[in-house]
């Protein structure tokens, strides 16, 4: 499935046109995921209306697991750079085939955004073959 998992011809504009839905969702992510798939995080900063408002991608070298707390604290300090961001859109992408799940960093995640006033509006984890939105 990844290969074809390319931009579509129609986004939402920046700053401009919430997205309103997970596949939307997913299409702005796809714009940032490395080919080929390596360790990294995608992050959505969205404001109140879900409009996009930047897209970061941070390079995660070792086990997300081991990263959680650390990661969950970045991606706080990203969103708290502006005073627009209301809520993230976070895609967390594996470069292995592994089909095991570890939630830890998710888990991790929610409550720190949560002290911080923002909100998680869709958490995707992309590996080689599969892609799967948590559902809250």
């Amino acid at each position: 499935m990844l290969p074809s998992l390319v931009p579509p011809l129609s986004l939402p504009r920046a700053r401009v046109e919430p997205i309103r839905t997970a596949t939307e969702a997913l299409s702005v992510v796809s714009l940032a995921i490395s080919r080929p798939l390596r360790d990294e995080l995608v992050v959505i900063t969205c404001d109140r209306f879900n409009a996009g408002q930047s897209i970061s991608v941070f390079d995660v070298r070792a086990d997300f697991s081991a990263n959680s707390c650390e990661l969950a604290h970045d991606i706080v300090g990203l969103a708290s750079s502006s005073p627009l961001t209301a809520g993230v859109i976070v895609a967390e992408v594996h470069a292995t085939h592994s089909s095991h799940r570890d939630d830890s960093f998710r888990h991790a995640l929610s409550p720190c955004l949560e002290r911080a006033g923002l909100r998680l509006l869709h958490f995707f984890t992309v590996r080689h073959g599969a892609v799967s939105l948590d559902r809250q």
